[in-house]
């Protein structure tokens, strides 16, 4: 029987991620640098393991045009991603895993300093 693990780190602003596989029989294991993404095999099992995040972002109106232009840039985010969560005023600016959740709050707080974040739970 092999055991599959994917852990994700975050390393600054960057999020990465490790994969393991492990024998039980044997204790052979190999391990691998998956990088800054994971596909969607991976990411629906990461999902059904940890459950479904959301960041909650409360900053005034006159910094949210710099929040977004700071998402934009350090996710590579298209336009229209950009123009959606600027009308985003209530509920989760964006979901996902939960250390994507955690990435997307430090870049918020080093964008806007004084802005309310909270990573809540939406779903398993």
């Amino acid at each position: 029987m092999v055991t599959y693990e994917l852990v994700g780190w975050l390393d600054g602003r960057r999020l990465s991620w490790d994969a393991s596989e492990r024998c039980a029989g044997c204790e052979y294991a190999v391990e691998s640098y998956l990088g800054p993404s994971v596909d969607g095999a991976e990411h629906a099992l990461l999902r059904e393991q940890g459950g479904w995040f959301g960041l909650q972002v409360t900053v005034a109106d006159t910094d949210r045009v710099r929040l977004v232009k700071e998402l934009r840039a350090a996710l590579n985010l298209p336009m229209s991603e950009a123009a959606r969560m600027l009308t985003v005023r209530t509920g989760p600016l964006a979901c996902g895993l939960e250390l994507e959740m955690r990435r997307l709050e430090a870049i918020v707080r080093l964008a806007v300093a004084d802005a309310h974040t909270a990573v809540v739970r939406v779903g398993d």
